[in-house]
């Protein structure tokens, strides 16, 4: 189990640093199991969009000297979560000062969603939040050699993330066994797709105790933004309870990712859609952006 204050640590430091596939599947089981750093985190989360909502523009001074702490090494050792903090004392300041001085605040422009999923005869999926929608005409996840089928009143929810990292997660219970299914969601400038979906293994969970994840890689190929994915998913494993499989049949799948909550300060990541392909506007770590060749987004949150 990963530690209150690790997953504190890396909650605080997601926003402005790429957590890799490692640090998110830790800082996500952890949220899962501890209602208090979820809250802490849901928290988080809420002031960093707050914060990056107002997009002021920086001085170039401030915005190089910013630039300069963020890809040098500390002296201290302060961990990801203190240069986060002390980013967003900056921008915070930086964000008085120009409400101070009568600053025109740039309104963000959104990523283009996919459209709404119709429904269609036959459907035994329905599952919908603000970030993603699923429905299949065929459903089951064989586990532990049994068959959980469609589930009815499945509890349905999503981790809003940003363009880069959001979730659709459902929970149900079959004759007292909890079964579940989470789709990983990434996109970049142009696509999204499904790098990861988990499954439970379908042993026996009580008190204190829940059955494995099972992870299959790679669900749903790169698709362009603004276009659902169509087709069927057919998945094999091997846990320690056997063979697990799942089936989504003429499954449907459209997103609508959150803006990025937190952009590097001093530039918004805008997405939008010229003649009908997504464009970056004002993207400081795209092609031509001061930070392009800064590194700081291949390194882990703590390096950085």
């Amino acid at each position: 189990m990963t530690g209150h204050a690790r997953a504190l640590d890396l909650a605080g430091a997601a926003p402005a640093f790429r957590l890799d596939a490692d640090e998110a599947r830790e800082l996500a089981a952890h949220l899962r199991a501890c209602t208090e750093c979820a809250r802490t985190a849901a928290r988080m989360r809420t002031d960093a969009s707050a914060i990056g909502a107002i997009d002021p523009a920086v001085s170039p001074r401030l915005h190089d000297r910013l630039q300069e702490v963020a890809v040098s090494a500390p002296r201290s050792g302060p961990q990801a979560l203190g240069i986060v903090l002390a980013l967003v004392l900056l921008a915070a300041g930086v964000v008085g000062a120009s409400i101070g001085v009568g600053a025109i605040v740039a309104p963000r422009m959104a990523v283009a969603p996919s459209p709404a999923l119709a429904a269609e005869p036959g459907d035994v999926v329905a599952w919908s939040t603000d970030v993603a929608q699923l429905r299949a005409g065929s459903f089951g996840v064989e586990a532990n050699g049994r068959v959980f089928d469609a589930p009815a009143g499945a509890d349905v929810t999503s981790d809003p993330g940003n363009l880069e990292s959001w979730t659709l997660e459902t929970r149900w219970r079959d004759a007292g066994v909890e079964q579940a299914m989470t789709l990983y969601f990434a996109a970049d400038e142009t696509h999204w797709w499904v790098p990861e979906l988990w499954v439970r293994d379908g042993s026996a969970d009580g008190p204190g105790t829940k059955a494995a994840w099972v992870t299959f890689k790679d669900v749903v190929a790169r698709t362009p933004l603004g276009q659902p994915f169509r087709g069927d998913i057919d998945l094999v494993a091997t846990a320690a309870t056997g063979p697990v499989k799942v089936h989504l049949g003429d499954v449907r799948i459209a997103v609508h990712p959150n803006d990025p909550i937190n952009e590097p300060i001093g530039g918004t990541r805008k997405v939008l859609v010229e003649n009908g392909v997504p464009a970056i506007n004002g993207d400081p770590f795209g092609r031509g952006g001061p930070l392009r060749c800064s590194g700081i987004l291949q390194m882990t949150p703590q390096a950085a």
